[in-house]
């Protein structure tokens, strides 16, 4: 959920050793708006291809769902591992703070453009749902892939959610890491509760271990 703010501040920390994919929901060229970015290490990774479409019918223009708050969007990058030599598919995305309809209407939209990669490639899909498990768009999803958080073999969380509203509430599980399991298997999975002094976010990072099938 970065702004134009903290992508700069992403470039400036970690442009280095980082490289960064993804636009605005409000535009390619826009400085307004959220990105769903991606984050790699290019040490360990070379970028294939990647790209940002939005959470509607028209997917590759910017546009919003009916009875949405915010335009939506998923950013992708295919990514090849420079230790294996094996190509793996990574999205990243942001569903409605709406109604479940709306999100569902774009969990539907989501997975339709994924499906085809998922069975190509080991694929790794993060984000804020804005849902909890077994709500409709969760199991669109999971029709799809599979939840690291349920799979891990270690759970060493100290909460059990992950939306607190800088501490205000009891946290929700709302943001999740979905992955192919034919190609994959959780290892260990950790909600990052950690506020380092204060929280950076309303909501807890996630943080799971994968090894390859």
């Amino acid at each position: 959920e970065a702004t134009s703010l903290w992508m700069d501040i992403f470039e400036d920390y970690f442009g280095d050793e980082y490289g960064i994919v993804g636009c605005s929901r409000d535009g390619k060229t826009a400085t307004s708006g959220e990105w769903s970015a991606i984050l790699y290490k290019k040490s360990r990774f070379e970028l294939v291809d990647s790209g940002t479409f939005w959470l509607t019918n028209t997917p590759n223009k910017v546009s919003m769902t009916e009875g949405a708050l915010c335009r939506r969007i998923c950013t992708w990058a295919i990514l090849t591992d420079k230790n294996t030599g094996e190509d793996v598919f990574f999205a990243n995305t942001h569903l409605d703070h709406s109604n479940d309809t709306v999100r569902g209407a774009q969990a539907e939209i989501l997975m339709e453009f994924l499906a085809d990669y998922a069975a190509q490639y080991p694929m790794f899909l993060t984000g804020d749902f804005n849902t909890t498990s077994g709500k409709a768009p969760y199991n669109t999803v999971t029709d799809v892939l599979a939840d690291a958080h349920k799979d891990a073999e270690l759970d060493t969380s100290t909460v059990k959610g992950t939306f607190h509203s800088y501490g205000s509430k009891t946290p929700n599980e709302i943001d999740f890491c979905f992955y192919n399991d034919e190609f994959s298997e959780a290892i260990a999975y950790r909600v990052l509760s950690e506020t380092y002094g204060g929280f950076v976010s309303d909501h807890y990072g996630l943080i799971t271990y994968f090894t390859s099938k």
